[in-house]
């Protein structure tokens, strides 16, 4: 073996690593963007009306100035992640923020939930477009246009008979928003035929996991599909776009 193969195969080893990282640590984008909207970030940006920069940020927050390091930390990862951007301000070398087309989904107007268990939520404050609601997704679910199942899988933790009744509450609770409803996933497909051999093997590991550890299981495109019909939506649209992970939009 030359010495250029063996580059080419170290380079691909610590390449694998680091989409293996990237995977595993995969929550911490949802943990960083819901870190964003409960600073309230994307309105201050909106209402600002023009690129921000660091300092006005940490001003319009008022948090310590110590803590400015953190905030472009944070600000970077987000950039990456494309829901945040970085422009020239006019006249000056500073740079400032700007909104993106996801970012600007945020609407200032909107409301969100965040619904989980009772003990998850407990101590969580409510704030002008952010609400804690607890309770039991098996029962009921809150009252919403939208209702998005957050970047944890979850409903490949549980049988199909489970997942049916979770879907039928979703429909439920979005029947009244009538053809501005939907429900978004983000959650596994096996796609054997579509997929690269090692983000197939790496599905099944989660299977058989889900098998072991819960009640839960992988499912196929058609399997998922099944599910929605039963639970008594009419549409759905699955967009693999998040590398093991597809999001999957269901309207009524």
């Amino acid at each position: 073996m030359d010495l250029n193969q063996s580059l080419v195969e170290a380079n691909e080893l610590f390449e694998a690593q680091a989409h293996i990282y990237r995977h595993v640590l995969n929550y911490t984008t949802s943990m960083s963007l819901g870190c964003a909207l409960e600073l309230g970030i994307p309105d201050i940006i909106h209402n600002h009306g023009k690129p921000i920069t660091i300092q006005e940020l940490v001003s319009k927050l008022n948090i310590p100035i110590e803590k400015t390091l953190h905030l472009q930390r944070l600000m970077r990862f987000l950039i990456h992640s494309n829901f945040f951007s970085l422009t020239k301000l006019h006249d000056q070398e500073d740079e400032g923020y700007i909104l993106t087309t996801a970012s600007k989904s945020w609407n200032p107007r909107m409301t969100c939930t965040v619904f989980d268990l009772l003990h998850v939520v407990a101590d969580k404050i409510d704030t002008r477009n952010l609400k804690y609601v607890g309770g039991d997704m098996f029962s009921s679910i809150p009252s919403a246009d939208v209702i998005f199942f957050k970047l944890k899988n979850v409903l490949h933790n549980w049988t199909d008979d489970n997942v049916l009744k979770i879907l039928k509450r979703c429909r439920e609770t979005i029947r009244l928003s009538g053809d501005k409803g939907k429900v978004i996933m983000i959650d596994i497909v096996l796609d054997e035929a579509q997929d690269r051999h090692e983000i197939t093997e790496t599905k099944m590991v989660f299977d058989v996991l889900m098998m072991v550890l819960v009640t839960g299981r992988e499912r196929t495109k058609v399997e998922w599909e099944q599910l929605f019909l039963e639970a008594g939506f009419s549409q759905c649209k699955i967009t693999p776009n998040f590398g093991m992970r597809s999001v999957m939009e269901v309207l009524p």
